[in-house]
């Protein structure tokens, strides 16, 4: 049984929405002109089947503090 579908009497989440989104955050890992030290979304709410993801909170932290806003 797929971890998707554990929970009786709920929809099946949208895997795909949640793949692109982990794929989008990696992405910047590939960044050229910035350096990223840190990345996370906290929570990453999973809708139903179709209906996509919800990053309620994030943050990236890059490397060099121009780009965190320290001087």
């Amino acid at each position: 049984m797929p971890w998707t579908s554990i929970y009786r009497n709920l929809p099946r989440a949208d895997c795909a929405a949640l793949a692109n989104a982990i794929r989008a955050l990696s992405l910047l890992a590939l960044l050229d002109a910035r350096s990223v030290s840190d990345a996370e979304i906290n929570p990453l709410i999973v809708k139903e089947e179709g209906q996509g993801v919800v990053a309620v909170d994030g943050l990236v932290v890059f490397d060099d503090p121009l780009f965190n806003g320290v001087s």
